[in-house]
């Protein structure tokens, strides 16, 4: 079966759908031999560079370029779309069934609070009805999807995606990689998101400042830097902002952080909690949206409850025993999270569409 896989712009840098496109891909050839798979990664080689600046050379090439390209490819069996805001290549694929994944509805449902114009990304997502199986990234999603389109709920699957093994609980030097990015190697560290708003770094600050007036010998590391609002410079000494990793260091901040501070005011999947549980880290995340289905209910905590919160991570810092015991509920429960399953429920989602079960090897 000739599978066509649609991944979006590098330049971008959503390296999360990369990495979902890249794990659809290795996926249905390390499970079955029963797909060829052809992965199409477009380039921004666009002209006139000159007269357009990046985000302008982003959106023709997208809803444009992209496309034509797409309408000229050969026609295969089925064509996957990794990335929910290109549901508009579906009116120029030639396949006989096509599948999308919809990791959110923050486009929508966050608009007010979004800088750019959504107007584009509507469009694409208007095209989801044209699409033979959607794979939503959490029930929670799909209930989005249910409420937000006018989708036939059957062709609705959920499906969790399942981060690199990369991500695992296996021992590393914590020295040599505090040394490597000047990290204090004896202070208790917090790890925390902030590449985008709703990842609410000011409530991460908030709780950080409450915490350091019980216990000083910690400091927070950030991946991301959207916050722009002014920190105590006394503060802002003992957050380390973490810049440029790789794959491999990037996991290994999971290694060497004694918790996830995770107080994201909405969700459609998760994929940092998921990534912090295969590493068996301990997490203190929001009750809201889908967290509330992809972690334990010990994780979970209503943004409001301020002093519990940080009483709670006080506890984590402080007691050894009580922090392993997280640790060991973390990796328990990312065991849900498995990769052979994943692909299990999508090859039969595929001979469900192709209506040929006999024909198709399961995994």
């Amino acid at each position: 079966m000739k599978v066509n896989i649609f991944f979006n712009y590098a330049n971008e840098k959503r390296k999360s759908m990369d990495n979902y496109g890249s794990f659809i891909s290795q996926g249905l050839n390390k499970f079955s031999k029963n797909y060829k798979v052809k992965n199409y990664k477009p380039k921004l080689n666009f002209p006139l560079n000159k007269y357009f600046n990046l985000i302008w050379r982003l959106r023709i090439s997208r809803y444009i370029l992209y496309p034509i390209k797409v309408f000229f490819l050969s026609r295969c069996d089925l064509t996957y779309v990794v990335d929910h805001q290109y549901g508009h290549l579906v009116n120029f694929i030639d396949s006989k069934f096509k599948v999308i994944t919809i990791h959110d509805l923050i486009p929508i449902i966050l608009h007010k609070y979004l800088k750019n114009n959504n107007t584009l990304i509507k469009y694409s997502l208007s095209k989801l009805n044209k699409f033979d199986l959607i794979i939503a990234a959490s029930s929670h999603t799909k209930k989005d999807l249910l409420k937000y389109y006018n989708i036939d709920k059957k062709n609705i699957k959920v499906l969790h995606y399942v981060p690199e093994k990369i991500f695992n609980k296996k021992k590393i030097n914590k020295t040599k990689f505090c040394n490597k990015f000047n990290l204090p190697i004896h202070k208790k560290k917090i790890l925390v998101f902030d590449h985008i708003f709703y990842k609410n770094f000011e409530f991460s600050v908030k709780i950080f400042e409450e915490i350091l007036k019980n216990n000083n010998d910690i400091v927070l590391i950030k991946i991301g830097n959207s916050y722009n609002k002014p920190i105590n410079p006394v503060l802002k000494k003992k957050i380390f902002q973490m810049k440029f990793l790789n794959k491999k260091d990037y996991s290994m901040i999971f290694k060497i952080s004694d918790l996830l501070l995770f107080p994201s005011i909405y969700e459609g999947y998760g994929i940092p909690c998921v990534e912090a549980m295969k590493s068996g880290l301990p997490i203190v995340a929001s009750n809201n949206s889908s967290l509330k289905e992809i972690l334990p209910k010990k994780f979970l905590f209503n943004l409001k409850d301020s002093k519990k919160i940080s009483s709670h991570i006080l506890k984590l810092l402080n007691n050894k025993k009580f922090n392993i015991d997280n640790r060991k509920i973390s990796f328990e429960h990312s065991k849900k999270f498995n990769e052979k399953i994943f692909f299990k429920k999508l090859d039969r989602y595929f001979q469900k569409i192709f209506k040929k079960k006999n024909s198709i090897k399961t995994f």
